[in-house]
């Protein structure tokens, strides 16, 4: 009987053990990882979300390109041997369909204004939340960190997001939730400051919830 080998981590932890205990990688199970490069540790860091495979990297060329830190609370499942070639091949599809993922995701994370990548961000980290969208909100400093901006600018815009009623939620240690109008939402300007005024009362009435009368 196989035992599968589970690896859980808080928000925050660093893991290097990318090619796990039997050298064949991880899949990852749930919460929200980002990949920050092993030898360029100052270059864009990448996502993973759960489903995606980590490590093969190792078992492919002998050394994992990346090392991993926790965005919110992480499980980790260590993978078996590939039973036949057409496994193996069906994982590095799976490889290679994730790196183009990641690289879109990517592009969304560090380009455009804050208000816009912190958007994107938590559209992400909802997609592989709870049954009904919750989103644990990574710490400050690694959200900042992700989408290359300030703490401090990006606490201004979830406090925004929150005025504008995009997104409730009153601590990061608590589930939150994005609206569904967050995805299609014209956020104004002044998201990173800490009061935007009456804009985010005129930009909100633009955007009603779904289903309620303007």
């Amino acid at each position: 009987m196989i035992t599968t080998i589970t690896c859980c981590l808080e928000a925050g932890d660093s893991f290097d053990d990318l090619a796990g205990p039997g050298g064949h990688g991880w899949r990852l199970s749930a919460g929200a990882l980002r990949l920050d490069p092993v030898e360029e540790p100052g270059r864009p860091a990448l996502l993973a979300l759960p489903g995606d495979l980590l490590g093969l990297e190792a078992s492919l060329k002998g050394r994992c390109p990346y090392r991993v830190r926790a965005l919110v609370p992480s499980s980790l499942q260590g993978l078996t041997a590939a039973d036949d070639p057409e496994q193996a091949c069906s994982r590095v599809r799976l490889l290679l369909e994730q790196q183009w993922r990641r690289a879109v995701q990517m592009t969304g994370l560090r380009t455009g204004g804050v208000p816009d990548r912190v958007r994107h961000l938590l559209l992400l980290l909802s997609a592989c939340g709870g049954a009904d969208g919750d989103v644990l909100l990574p710490r400050l400093r690694d959200l900042a960190d992700t989408i290359d901006s300030t703490p401090e600018s990006v606490s201004r815009v979830i406090t925004n997001l929150r005025r504008l009623q995009l997104f409730t939620g009153a601590s990061y240690e608590r589930p939150h939730h994005p609206d569904a109008a967050l995805a299609a939402a014209a956020l104004p300007a002044g998201m990173t400051c800490s009061r935007a005024g009456a804009q985010l009362v005129s930009v909100r009435s633009q955007h009603p919830r779904p289903g309620r009368p303007a």
